[in-house]
């Protein structure tokens, strides 16, 4: 399950191959349709732009994405392949900057996918000799802006029964601020409180610039990426 970006409604899918929708104040379905053709796990993304993004399994068994329009449920707007293999996906999506992050139970490698015109773009991949179990994604607020981080991921590794960090960076060869790799993002104070969001209200995430919530996070002390081995 997922919240769309104002919290005002919940997407699911379920074993019985249905996609819905659900109004998060009242709980009645919103809308619902036919989801992926195959009882295997799929998860979904309420994105920015209003779409719905699933990952799952078609009915040959293959793994796929696909991209639902929640006002025409009836039939999906792409399906993009993606292999043969046989382990959930697991989908992370980060709203600034329109990407999704695809990694696989059992995989060794972690896709990228850009979201841009009601399309699904392939960009590229991060790879290892490691088999994973698990992902999860550091928030921006702890991302390392001096070498061009956009992402973090850290993978549970199946063999050596540890968590790998992986700091995914975009090369570039100039060392100031990158304003258009990070643009506003969800700061730390909330939109809504609780009281109003039971009453029934809806917001957007509050958002800040990325140096003020990086010189916000400045005095925690963990791991630095630019440490890392690439």
């Amino acid at each position: 399950m997922c919240f769309t970006t104002d919290g005002s409604q919940i997407g699911t899918t379920c074993k019985d191959k249905k996609l819905r929708v659900f109004d998060s104040h009242t709980g009645q379905i919103v809308v619902e349709g036919p989801g992926h053709d195959n009882m295997k796990v799929s998860r979904l993304r309420m994105l920015k732009d209003g779409n719905i993004l699933t990952a799952g399994f078609s009915s040959m068994s293959s793994r796929c994405l696909r991209l639902y329009d929640p006002r025409n449920m009836s039939s999906k707007l792409e399906e993009l392949p993606i292999d043969s293999a046989t382990g959930s996906l697991f989908p992370h999506y980060d709203p600034d900057l329109n990407l999704m992050y695809i990694a696989g139970k059992g995989d060794a490698n972690i896709k990228f996918y850009e979201l841009a015109g009601g399309s699904v773009f392939y960009l590229n991949q991060y790879s290892s000799g490691d088999a994973q179990r698990g992902i999860g994604m550091m928030p921006k607020r702890g991302l390392d802006s001096t070498i061009n981080e956009v992402a973090r991921a850290y993978k549970l590794n199946v063999g050596k029964k540890l968590v790998n960090v992986i700091p995914l960076k975009v090369p570039r060869q100039s060392k100031t601020f990158a304003e258009d790799l990070y643009p506003d993002t969800a700061g730390y104070t909330p939109a809504l409180t609780a009281d109003q969001f039971i009453a029934g209200e809806n917001s957007a995430p509050a958002v800040l610039p990325f140096l003020e919530l990086q010189a916000a996070n400045s005095t925690s002390k963990g791991f630095s990426a630019s440490n890392a081995i690439p």
